[in-house]
């Protein structure tokens, strides 16, 4: 059996047994006298030793945040690994085959592998965490405490909570299984001791005023301070009790949450974008069919670039059984951009600014025909102010006047994506035709289909986070004058990340782009990197005198979760195009 003991130095100096994990190797109280002939020149906060008591792991404050982890051979006392570590509690904990050992840091849990100390997992909790101790008998299960004094018992090899246990109404200072890791014996700072039985979900002790900190022996028998005679050591009975098992309860992800979420982006139009967001994760509820969450977003941001304000709010929102709704309602301010001409016309060294102030509604109401499939209505409203350019050109492009434009339509979408944040399965389809000037509502009648589809293929195991998506998209407009401002694009936010969006404007666009995804690391996957390319191409009608001029992009960007548990992306993208652009793209969410 390992040895984990947390030790607080006495006014003489010794070292002292406080809040022990787990047993000692010889059973009984815990041992520390192979901790009296140690070579060390240093006092230890947290100490241990593996299961044959050959290997030491001492733990000591180097300064006010910092701590050094070393590990020792205890036959002569070499320093065999060391470890720098910040913000370290003074507890950790050894698993059943001393080959990982547990620790919180900053209310997160860290994980080290014991043979070289390098990062084997970390885990970012949505509740910060304390007392981590692994099972005796699952080398990947332990169990740890929220602020919120409940015990989660969690597994390591999918990083999924087990179970939780919840009762103390003070802070959990103890925690520890039994050898055998049947039991876990919980004690608060008011003396309320329990003895739980996870496999059995029962509690099996539950006593009061319980002095100093209970240990097992080495045949399972849980021991406490005789209250009556301190220096002896009385035996804890253990057997069911009623109603323990209202104490445990499954772990569900939050209803609902809120993320605030600083805006940090770039693009060629408006330079350097702050601002500040707010999102909320309404989860379905346990009796849906339906297991997408539904979302809420709200920003202001502002271009520097120019005095350019947007303001931002949308909705994707499953309201019953068999409704989804999605609206998006942008107010862009003194929003700046470019003219390059038209198809081919376009000329990138006539580069010609303007300045705009927008209005935009859109989304769709869809009947949902089972988990997957939707078909229903879309709309897309959106009113511009006239065009100002910022320097007299010849010739201006048509409809620079502004004005409004109203089209509504039918649309069909398929989704079953396994993650709508950040997907590492499955595909999405979204179809949309759209008639723009039905009952004269709008100034510039025409017709326009957009189509989008999405597949998504993991590469070995999903939740090492390596994968491949693909996307194929068109968006094309015909039966009328379109506004330059409104033509299909490939570039900006799409395909061709951070160019110009209106530099390969036309009355037709397609675009395929793959996209290689993956983290730095598993053992904290928070930051990670993408490798891209794509082809895209415009024409005034791909169907009658098309001339292929196809662009190439690739690229490569960086990955970082802003919330890991919840997969939002912060991310950074650089494309270069066969044709010799150059683009840079930040912004929060998945490329596509």
């Amino acid at each position: 059996m390992l040895s984990v003991l947390c030790c607080a130095a006495t006014a003489s100096g010794q070292q002292t047994p406080a809040l022990p994990a787990t047993v000692g190797p010889s059973g009984g109280r815990p041992d520390t006298s192979w901790l009296q002939g140690a070579r060390i020149s240093f006092q230890p906060v947290a100490s241990g030793t593996n299961r044959t008591g050959t290997t030491a792991y001492l733990l000591h404050k180097t300064s006010f945040m910092d701590a050094d982890l070393e590990v020792y051979d205890t036959h002569t006392w070499k320093k065999l690994r060391k470890k720098k570590l910040t913000a370290v509690a003074h507890r950790f904990s050894l698993n059943s085959n001393d080959s990982l050992i547990a620790f919180t840091t900053l209310g997160k849990i860290k994980v080290l592998h014991t043979k070289n100390l390098k990062t084997a997992r970390m885990l970012w909790e949505r509740t910060p965490q304390k007392l981590v101790v692994f099972n005796p008998a699952a080398p990947t299960v332990f169990a740890s405490v929220t602020l919120k004094v409940i015990i989660q018992v969690r597994d390591l090899r999918n990083d999924s909570i087990l179970l939780q246990i919840l009762k103390h109404d003070a802070p959990i200072q103890a925690l520890s299984y039994s050898p055998d890791g049947k039991y876990l014996f919980s004690l608060d700072k008011k003396g309320r001791l329990c003895v739980w039985s996870p496999a059995e979900k029962g509690l099996v002790a539950d006593m009061e005023h319980v002095q100093g900190v209970p240990y097992w022996d080495k045949d399972g028998a849980l021991y406490i301070q005789d209250s009556m005679a301190p220096q002896t050591s009385q035996p804890v009975v253990l057997e069911p009790k009623p109603g323990g098992e209202h104490h445990f309860f499954p772990y569900k992800a939050p209803r609902r949450e809120v993320f605030p979420a600083p805006i940090i982006g770039y693009a060629p139009e408006a330079g350097f974008i702050l601002g500040l967001g707010l999102t909320v994760i309404d989860q379905p509820a346990s009796d849906s069919r339906y297991y997408r969450p539904s979302l809420f977003t709200i920003s202001a941001s502002h271009g520097f670039n120019g005095n350019q304000w947007l303001l931002g709010f949308s909705v994707s929102r499953y309201l019953s059984e068999h409704w989804y709704l999605a609206a998006d309602l942008q107010y862009n301010i003194h929003a700046r951009n470019f003219y390059f001409g038209i198809g081919k016309d376009a000329d990138r060294e006539n580069k010609q600014p303007y300045m705009s102030t927008n209005f935009s509604f859109n989304g769709g109401m869809y009947w949902l025909l089972g988990q997957q499939l939707g078909l229903g209505l879309v709309y897309d409203v959106r009113h511009n102010k006239g065009i100002r350019f910022e320097h007299d050109i010849t010739e201006l492009p048509a409809h620079t006047e502004g004005g409004l434009t109203a089209g509504v339509g039918g649309g069909l979408r398929l989704d079953n994506r396994d993650n709508v944040f950040l997907p590492s399965r499955g595909a999405f389809l979204q179809l949309a035709y759209l008639r723009y000037g039905i009952a004269d509502v709008g100034d510039y009648p025409h017709h326009e289909i957009k189509a989008d589809l999405r597949k998504y293929f993991p590469l070995g195991n999903p939740a090492d986070g390596r994968q491949l998506a693909i996307q194929g998209a068109t968006n094309i407009t015909w039966g009328g004058q379109v506004p330059f401002y409104l033509l299909p694009y490939f570039t900006g936010d799409k395909a061709f990340r951070g160019i110009y969006r209106n530099l390969y404007l036309d009355n037709q666009v397609a675009f395929v782009q793959a996209e290689y995804r993956s983290w730095f690391t598993t053992a904290d996957p928070r930051y990670g990197y993408a490798i891209f390319a794509g082809v895209a191409d415009g024409a005034n009608d791909f169907f009658h005198g098309y001339k292929p001029d196809i662009k190439a992009v690739y690229g490569l960007g960086l990955r970082q979760r802003v919330y890991p548990k919840n997969h939002l992306l912060l991310r950074m993208d650089a494309a270069w195009t066969s044709k010799g652009d150059f683009g840079f793209f930040a912004g929060l969410g998945t490329s596509f």
